[in-house]
């Protein structure tokens, strides 16, 4: 029984029988070839963005500048560093601070800290993810994990140098904290995130769906300890100045963003998605009754997604600690489309659920009609990451053409979300009838 657990499993982590098996393969070696080049060209990338305008924040931080404040694109050109599109960063105050220790050592030097910090977090990821807490087998944590490098969002993260892996091993951490029931914990690694990256706040759903007070009473206290020490050491102006560039305040545009920018190919967000057709139709500056509609649409699909999360975990009451973390993967799909802004490499984020679906497929406890769909988003985002990211810098978003094939970014986004709802609402107890709350995964040995 235990060998015959293993053989099917192990076809499942190749993506299952036949040609779902040689597809999934050929999409995940092109992952890993993309991450190749990408990690080829790293030596250097100190003097491009993104990673020039964390290093420039934090120099002028250091220097008791406000960085929320001065044009961060002069700044960094006088640092000798290649500009950001973006005239003001688009990070908390807390990140500004948390980052401000690097302006210490040379750029080069803060750029391999970033880089190591960035691959440890990503190896404790998978560690998190596939590690002995999964159940696997040896040889199937590795292929998992090799599947995982190949998710091209991640090449993406360390092209430009980005904070989402950090986002990753933080959210995976919260999640093994909350099947443990470390309220406290969970509660204060949730604040930290929240304050650090702002949209992990989402999560907060999660726990309010599972009724887990305790821990959301963590997050509150936690976080506003750790809003109250952010601005006792940036300072009242500098936290203003960072409300304004989000446009809260002053009636700026939303993170300053040139409208082009808003929807270019690498932003595959429901609002980017919503907003280029007509900004194709009637220009980059669209009538007040088409901002209108284009707003109201936005909360209206945001506030049925948001419902569906909540009712599906609310619902969900066979498997109370969220073993497999059927209803934690929907909530990681729900919060990149509730942001406002999705960069290519946020979708790193989604390897959480496609990797707990691969590991509930390795217990037998999944429908073939709910990993196999998951394989093809997974599939649908590594190619279409790598063709975005090509249009973006070499394409105008402008021309209809090219932005209609953005539009499949959402599109891959929110196939995902669908993968991460179906592996929620599946009737786990009709069709898998041994799994109970506590019980050993099939073909486990106990």
């Amino acid at each position: 029984m235990r060998q015959h657990a293993i053989t099917n499993s192990q076809a499942i982590a190749i993506g299952g029988p036949e040609s779902a098996g040689a597809g999934i393969v050929v999409v995940a070696i092109a992952g890993l070839l993309y991450l190749i080049v990408v990690l080829i060209q790293l030596p250097g990338g100190s003097q491009r963005g993104d990673f020039s305008i964390y290093y420039a924040c934090a120099v002028a931080t250091r220097r008791g500048l406000d960085p929320y404040a001065i044009n961060m694109a002069d700044f960094t050109r006088e640092l000798g560093l290649e500009p950001d599109v973006f005239t003001h960063p688009a990070d908390t105050p807390t990140f500004t601070l948390v980052t401000t220790p690097l302006a210490v050592v040379s750029a080069p030097a803060a750029y391999a800290i970033w880089v190591g910090a960035s691959s440890l977090c990503l190896l404790a990821s998978l560690l998190l993810l596939f590690g002995p807490s999964s159940g696997l087998d040896r040889k199937t944590a590795v292929a998992f994990s090799l599947g995982a490098l190949g998710f091209t969002p991640i090449a993406d993260n360390f092209r430009w140098a980005q904070s989402e892996v950090f986002v990753l091993f933080g959210v995976l951490l919260f999640f093994r904290l909350t099947q443990r029931r470390r309220d406290a914990g969970a509660g204060v690694i949730l604040a930290a995130l929240g304050l650090l990256r702002g949209f992990p706040l989402v999560l907060g759903g999660y726990l309010s769906a599972w009724r887990r007070w305790n821990a959301l009473a963590f997050l509150a206290i936690a976080f506003a300890i750790g809003t109250a020490l952010t601005v006792a050491l940036i300072g009242v102006p500098s936290t203003t100045n960072f409300l304004r560039v989000l446009g809260i305040l002053g009636g700026n545009q939303w993170f300053s963003l040139d409208p082009r920018w808003g929807i270019a190919a690498a932003n595959v967000s429901l609002d980017a998605f919503v907003t280029r057709p007509p900004m194709i139709w009637f220009g980059v500056d669209l009538p007040r009754t088409v901002v209108f509609i284009q707003r109201v649409v936005v909360l209206a699909i945001r506030v049925v997604i948001l419902g569906l999360a909540f009712s599906t975990t609310a619902r969900a009451s066979v498997d109370v600690d969220d073993r497999r973390g059927r209803s934690f993967s929907l909530w990681i799909a729900t919060m990149l489309i509730l942001t406002p802004v999705v960069w290519l490499h946020y979708m790193v984020l989604l390897i959480v659920p496609f990797g707990l679906i691969a590991v509930a497929a390795y217990h037998q406890e999944v429908s073939a009609r709910v990993w196999r769909f998951a394989i093809l988003s997974y599939s649908f985002i590594v190619l279409i990451t790598l063709l975005l990211s090509v249009l973006t810098f070499r394409k105008d978003i402008m021309d209809w053409r090219v932005s209609l094939v953005a539009e499949l970014g959402f599109l891959a986004l929110l196939s995902a979300w669908i993968a991460a709802y179906r592996f929620a609402t599946e009737p786990v107890e009709a069709e898998f009838g041994s799994i109970r709350k506590g019980a050993p995964a099939p073909g486990t040995v106990v």
